[in-house]
Formats: structure tokens, C-alpha cells, sequence
């Protein structure tokens, strides 16, 4: 979800109008995250709380009667379900606040009580499992303010036009209405009927099938329905005045997708310019992921009192209309509806595709350097702080839900890395595979991971535990000489955090000189990594990850010194040799590791021990031409000479 938008400080007017825009859009991530923050900083007292565990439930019917200028709200919800197991009892939450008038079974009042925010249904007689079933719940009152969220009264405009609004992510949906208030059982289908009075406008989720007037000709009542599983904090509605226009798009699944868009009148001309963005959009999606999830139906934004965005299934509401902001809504219909993660735990499977999708759609509307800017940025931000995972390790406070520098930014930049490991097809298959396996369905991360594995024909646990799990991240110190047609490098780590011992990685080099360049891959498994590679020309520089695949920071690349450094000195003598040749060196044994050998082809020769070069190697058997000598110390730091055997 995006929650978001204050004020976006002013730029400096340097930029042609489309670089504007590009920064526009960087810049509203930081608000988008920290609005989210603060939309669900007040529903944290409430946790899932396991109520209606014992049953499944299939459809639901809403009829909610509300005025906009009033803070309350009334109606009925009837629930069909399956029993899981043998009960005569079901519990919902509900919060305290809400009054519960009746509870009607089989057209019968049934008694009930309340606790701790659920609402305790008596049945009776016994349900056995797998026995269908249905209840209806008819109940009012005030909901909770809790701050941004939840449910909301207010106005917009200069004329104060009033507005009921929710928000439900992540445990809201209790405080208006009685439900399973978890992340452990989607409704399979519902409907939503708003009535409200005839100058008022309902959104919803799904699709109106019909509009109707009430004999007194005052109010209406307006009918939505939805046909695919929907979380029930994705469950909304939003009443006030609004003007109502639509766009049409063909869907790569063929159908025609209507995108519906419900705005404010005061910024109608703003809703029509951003949203005519969005048709493209879909389709970049869909080509990248997957058809539109809920194609049978629409998409749609709704205006709401907020300056950010909440995902709402087939129906966001937005405060604005900012590029970045539709996008990562949009987004989210994919990754977080039909997907939803299982746990909160795993927020990284609804927020950080999101956000790296929208990086993807922004890459491909206005250019690669765009996406660039975003990589160099938001790498930044996550090592701008030592610590931090992935994984969600305290799930009672919003800021660590929904943090942006770790479940936004970093679980990005995580996909990122996965795709550069894992290579484009294999990356983009995993998680179409993972997608099409989990739609309708809550998902974890163990999920992707597999499927991830799978499309890639690899373990992907190591990664996991470093990069999910384990906090920080690295920082390197590449060591590069060349001799010859050969370049040596070592390959040192340090990490941010002792959570991570060592971050195993392909990293990426690329060497410049004589007007060309060649980039290639080390694969880095540990410390003090020395590699030996050959190259056809005089080496001018070398540049580390140059495309930004790698999360580090403060990473070096330095020229190696040899043979006279620091008042160190390593000779081979005679050279040329024939026979005998001995290390001339004021080293200490001890102090060296170990000294390796390869001819000019790069290929490994018989390395004696230090102690035996101090005394004299025979290489009378080698054969003539040039060798390369690397002499480790203890501390890491190489030293190569060139041996020439005549």
C-alpha cells in the first residue's frame, strides 16, 4: 500500500520538465511510505487474534447505510461459510464501540457475547465439518478514530464537502464492521450495498451493477459486487460527492477492462491527467507479470482525505495523482490482492514488489537513467543505517511494518539482487510462477522462494538468510595489479552488522583501457577471495558493480603496490633462472600464507611451500616461459612477481 504525500519540498528549477517529473516521483516515495506509517500507527493495539478460525468463510452480503457528514455507520452483514471443524460457536471481531442489535440464524435471534474486541456468536445446535451455513449481523454506532484510517469523517474542498472514508490495512477492519480480521481466510465473494442519500456517490469493490432510488426519492442505494477473493482488510468504501469518468483498455487476456475513476469535483482536471496514465500501465504489467487480476470486473481509484494511496481490490484510493503513486497501487493489485501475504511478518511480498515494479514502470515510461537514479538513491537510503532486515522481526509497531528504508526500499533492492543472481528469465519466471500459484491465496515468503529455486534450478536459502533475515549489508575493497596480459585481484568484504557472517555474491567488475572495456563476474564464496584473470590490454582503471546489482557501501578499488612497500621487500633472484631460484625478502615466514604459481596462460602451476622458496625451488623441470608469482601474507595483501625460466 502507499500511504502518503505532505509537501514536497521545492527543487532547484535546473531540469527540463520531464526531469522534473522523474524527481517528482523520487521524492514521493519518501512520503508515500511515511504517510502509510501513520495511517496504521493507531490499529496497532489490535493483533489477529485467531477469531473464526474454526470456520471458512464463502460470500458475504454488506448493506451499510451511511451520510457522509456524520460520523456513524449502520447495517447488515451476512456471512455463508463452511464449518472446519465441530462447533457451536463462532467468534468475529468487532470492536467494542459498534453495537450489535440482532443476530439472526435460520431466521431465529441468537444470543451472543462480547470480549476483548470479538464478538462471541452462540449457535443453536452442533455444525459438523464440512457442513455450509450462514448468519446475518446487524449492528451500528461509532467506529474508533484512530488517526489516519480505519474510518474516516471528514471534508474536502473550499466548499467543505463531507466524506466517509476507510482504511483498513492492517488490522482496521474491525473497528467498522464485524469480520475475520486476519490474514488467514479471504472471502470468496461479496456484495456491498451503500445507502446514503441521492447527493451522495459510493465506491467500492468490484463492480455497480445497479443504482437504485428509494420511494421517498431522498436516498439511493448503490450495488457493488465483487467475485474474487478479497482479504477483509482490503474490504472498503467511500462516500461523498464525486464526478465519475472511465477509461476502457484491452487486457492481454482479450477482455475489455474498464478503469474507473471516482473524483473530487474541485480536482477533477488533475484526476483525468494523471489517470489517463494508467491504461499503460496495466499493460506493462500485464506483459511483465500476468493479465490484470480482476479482469472480469474493473480498476478504479477512488478520492479520499489522505495524501497517499491504499490499495483497495479493484478499487484504490488516492489522495493525488502522482505518476509513482498510481503505479505502486496499481501495482499492488497483483502483489498484495491477489497475492496477499500470510503474515505481516512478510509485508516484503506486498511492499516491496510494489515498489520495485513501480522502478520497472518508471524504467520503461521515461528511460533507463531514470531508473538509475533510483537504484543509486535507494541504495543510499538503506546503508544510510548499519542495521535492519528484511523480515518484519516485531509486527506491534507500524514503523517497523512498514518501514520504508527496510520493507519498501531494501526488500526492492532484495528482488533486485534476486534477478541479478538469478539472471532476467529465470528471475521474471519465478515470479510469474509464484504469482499464478498463490492468486486468491495469502502467500509467504518460503513461496517465492521456491519458486524462485525452482525457475532458477539453484538454492536460494543462503541468499535468503543473508539478505531476508540476516541484517546490514557489505562493503568491498577491491585489489587489483596487472602484470602482462594477467590480472590479479583480491577481493575483500567487511559487513555493517554481525548478523551476516559473510555475503556471498556475483559481483560485477568492469575494466577499462586503450579505448575498450570488458566487464566480468567474480563469484565471491569468502573473504580475502584472490582471482586470476587474463586480459589482451593496459588496464587504466576498474570499476566495481557499475550497473548498481550489488546493496554496499563505501566500496574501494585500489592499486596494488608490489614488491617495495611500506619498507616490505620481495625479489626472486636469479631472474631469469634456470634451476635454483630463491625469495629474497624481509618478511617473516610467519607472516606469509601461502605462494602460488601460474604460467602465462593462467593455468596453475606445483606451488612449493614458503619455506622451500626462502631455501631454493628447482624448476629445471619447468618449462621455458614466463610465470607469475603471488606471494599472500597472513593479513591478505598480495604480492606478484614475474619469473622468467630460461
Amino acid at each position: 500500500m502507499n500511504k502518503i504525500l505532505l509537501t514536497l519540498l521545492l527543487l532547484p528549477i535546473t531540469f527540463t520538465l520531464s526531469a522534473q517529473k522523474d524527481i517528482s516521483m523520487y521524492k514521493s516515495y519518501a512520503d508515500i511510505i511515511e504517510g502509510e506509517q501513520r495511517a496504521h500507527r493507531g490499529m496497532l493495539r489490535f493483533r489477529g487474534s485467531g477469531a473464526g478460525d474454526n470456520i471458512d468463510i464463502d460470500y458475504m452480503r454488506s448493506y451499510w447505510e451511511v451520510n457522509p457528514a456524520v460520523r456513524y455507520i449502520s447495517g447488515t452483514i451476512a456471512y455463508h461459510f463452511k464449518a472446519l471443524e465441530l462447533l457451536n460457536e463462532i467468534t468475529l471481531d468487532l470492536n467494542q464501540g459498534m453495537v450489535v442489535d440482532s443476530i439472526v440464524y435460520h431466521g431465529t435471534t441468537v444470543t451472543s457475547s462480547r470480549s476483548n474486541n470479538q464478538l462471541h456468536i452462540s449457535l443453536p445446535g452442533v455444525l459438523r465439518v464440512g457442513d455450509r451455513d450462514s448468519i446475518a449481523i446487524t449492528y451500528h454506532g461509532v467506529p474508533d478514530a484512530t488517526g489516519f484510517g480505519s474510518f474516516i469523517q471528514t471534508t474536502h474542498g473550499k466548499d467543505s464537502i463531507p466524506i466517509i472514508w476507510t482504511l483498513s490495512e492492517p488490522y482496521g477492519a474491525s473497528e467498522w464492521w464485524p469480520c475475520k480480521n486476519s490474514l488467514t481466510d479471504k472471502i470468496d465473494s461479496m456484495d456491498v450495498f451503500i445507502n446514503t442519500h441521492v447527493r451522495w456517490t459510493a465506491a467500492s469493490n468490484g463492480v455497480m451493477i445497479s443504482d437504485i432510488g428509494n420511494p421517498s426519492g431522498m436516498d439511493h442505494t448503490m450495488h457493488w459486487k465483487h467475485r474474487y477473493p478479497i482479504a477483509p482488510y482490503l474490504v472498503s468504501l467511500a462516500v461523498t460527492r464525486y464526478e465519475v469518468f472511465s477509461d476502457t483498455l484491452q487486457s492481454i487476456s482479450g477482455k475489455m477492462l474498464p478503469v474507473q475513476n471516482f473524483a473530487y469535483p474541485e480536482r477533477l482536471a488533475d484526476a483525468m491527467d494523471g489517470t489517463s496514465k494508467v491504461p499503460d500501465m496495466i499493460r506493462f504489467y500485464e506483459d511483465t507479470i500476468a493479465a490484470y487480476p480482476f479482469v472480469s470486473e474493473k480498476y478504479g481509484h477512488a478520492q479520499f482525505g489522505w495524501g497517499g494511496g491504499m490499495e483497495h481490490q479493484t478499487m484504490t484510493s488516492v489522495g493525488g495523482y502522482n505518476y509513482g503513486l498510481l503505479a505502486h497501487e496499481l501495482a499492488h493489485q497483483w502483489f498484495g490482492d491477489a497475492v496477499t501475504c500470510k503474515s505481516w511478518r512478510d509485508i516484503w511480498l506486498n511492499e516491496s514488489f510494489a515498489t520495485y515494479m513501480t522502478a520497472l514502470m518508471e524504467r520503461h515510461a521515461f528511460g533507463e537513467k531514470v531508473f538509475d537514479n533510483w537504484l543509486v538513491s535507494t541504495n543510499a537510503r538503506v546503508t544510510n543505517v548499519p542495521d535492519g532486515s528484511v523480515w518484519v522481526n516485531d509486527t506491534t509497531v507500524v514503523g517497523r511494518i512498514f518501514s520504508g528504508r527496510l520493507s519498501y526500499r531494501k526488500g526492492a533492492y532484495v528482488l533486485h539482487m534476486l534477478r541479478w543472481v538469478l539472471g532476467d528469465e529465470a528471475f521474471f519466471n519465478g515470479i510469474k510462477s509464484y504469482y499464478k500459484d498463490n492468486i486468491g491465496q495469502y502467500a509467504t515468503t518460503d513461496d517465492l522462494r521456491s519458486h524462485l529455486e525452482m525457475a532458477g534450478d539453484t538454492s536460494l536459502r543462503g541468499f535468503m538468510d543473508d539478505w531476508f533475515y540476516g541484517q546490514g549489508f557489505p562493503s568491498y575493497e577491491i585489489v587489483y595489479q596487472q602484470a602482462d596480459n594477467n590480472l590479479f585481484l583480491t577481493v575483500n568484504q567487511t559487513q555493517s552488522h554481525p548478523s551476516v557472517f559473510f555475503f556471498e555474491m556475483p559481483l560485477p567488475i568492469k575494466i577499462y583501457g586503450e579505448g575498450q572495456d570488458t566487464t566480468v563476474v567474480l563469484q565471491n564464496n569468502y573473504n580475502h577471495q584472490d582471482f586470476h584473470l587474463p586480459v589482451s590490454f593496459q588496464i587504466d582503471s576498474i570499476v566495481f558493480d557499475p550497473e548498481h546489482w550489488i546493496l554496499s557501501r563505501d566500496n574501494q578499488v585500489t592499486l596494488r603496490i608490489n614488491s617495495l612497500e611500506n619498507g616490505l621487500y620481495c625479489r626472486l633472484s636469479p631472474n631469469p633462472a634456470g634451476q635454483i631460484v630463491r625469495l629474497q625478502t624481509n618478511l617473516s615466514l610467519a607472516t606469509i600464507k601461502d605462494i602460488r604459481v601460474w604460467d602465462i596462460a593462467g593455468n596453475p602451476v606445483f606451488s612449493p611451500a614458503p619455506a622451500r622458496w626462502i631455501d631454493g625451488v628447482d624448476i629445471s623441470a619447468w618449462p621455458v616461459g614466463t610465470y607469475l608469482v603471488e606471494l599472500t601474507k597472513k593479513d591478505g595483501r598480495p604480492f606478484v612477481m614475474k619469473l622468467l625460466k630460461e
